[in-house]
């Protein structure tokens, strides 16, 4: 079993920046969240929490020249389409939403946080970046970007793709906002690359589910077991998606801390060195993308 400490709060930051110095307060993002234009229904309940954490301690609006922001470090980190990067650090002011909160108010403040970051953006012709995860979101019209139903999927983990001479490493970037470790997979052959993301995509979605149930059964809760063997099931990635599961079956892996993340490999009784090479591992669905209904 890992021990892991649970966070009393976690801090996660929205990032829109824009062209122009624009000089918005949290009463006037509130306003904008009450209007009718987008007060869609899927999105009522995400508008109405938002405005609740808004005149709250919990989520504040703050502005200044990108020159004086200070982030000009983290935002050279930041993944994303290229004109969008280029908008995001090209941009001459930044608004940042700061929302500190405890892991047993997730998902719903979270959802409601980058909502309202997505509305500033409408109205100020903005990009948005989620420095938690470090990626730009992809923009459109609001309010169909955001919906009530949680799906991890919708930009809140990403996998991210490393290679050096060793192979392939897998990292998830995300998981750490709820008050999990991220996850990573080592060593990984090319062409196993969607495999491995999948793997993690999958474990993402059952260990995160584990977390909110202990969550629940253990209100206060500072310090939690995890179980170092998991099963990652073809169920979960599909679920990871939203998307209702149409095939079964999974793989056994190992969990090993290291630093803020769980390394995932093999069970005990199995290399690494072959483990990536075993056709057992093709239960797990190859797919890259899974469009479904808000």
């Amino acid at each position: 079993m890992l021990t892991r400490d649970i966070p009393e709060s976690v801090t996660t930051h929205f990032l829109v920046a824009t062209a122009e110095q624009v000089k918005v307060e949290a009463a006037d993002l509130c306003g904008l969240l009450g209007e009718n234009g987008w007060w869609g229904s899927h999105t009522a309940a995400l508008a109405a929490t938002a405005r609740e954490l808004l005149s709250s301690p919990l989520l504040l609006l703050s502005g200044e020249p990108a020159a004086w922001s200070g982030l000009a470090p983290v935002l050279d980190g930041i993944a994303g389409p290229d004109t969008e990067l280029t908008r995001l650090r090209q941009a001459d002011h930044h608004l940042v939403l700061t929302l500190d909160a405890p892991p047993a108010a997730q998902p719903l403040y979270a959802q409601a946080s980058r909502y309202a970051a997505r509305v500033l953006a409408e109205r100020t012709g903005g990009v948005v970046a989620d420095l938690r995860s470090g990626h730009v979101l992809p923009g459109g019209d609001l309010p169909g970007l955001e919906r009530e139903r949680f799906v991890l999927a919708d930009d809140w983990v990403l996998v991210f793709m490393s290679a050096d001479e060793r192979g392939v490493r897998a990292e998830t970037a995300g998981l750490a906002r709820f008050g999990l470790p991220d996850l990573a997979a080592r060593r990984v052959p090319l062409g196993r690359m969607l495999t491995a993301a999948n793997i993690l995509r999958a474990l993402s979605y059952r260990l995160l589910a584990e977390h909110w149930r202990w969550l629940s059964d253990h209100p206060g809760g500072r310090t939690r077991q995890i179980a170092a063997d998991q099963y990652a099931g073809a169920q979960d990635l599909w679920r990871f998606w939203g998307a209702r599961p149409v095939s079964d079956g999974g793989v056994g892996v190992r969990l090993a801390p290291e630093g803020n993340l769980l390394v995932v490999g093999p069970p005990d009784d199995r290399p690494e060195e072959t483990w990536w090479d075993d056709r057992d591992l093709e239960v797990i669905p190859p797919v890259t993308e899974v469009a479904t209904e808000p």
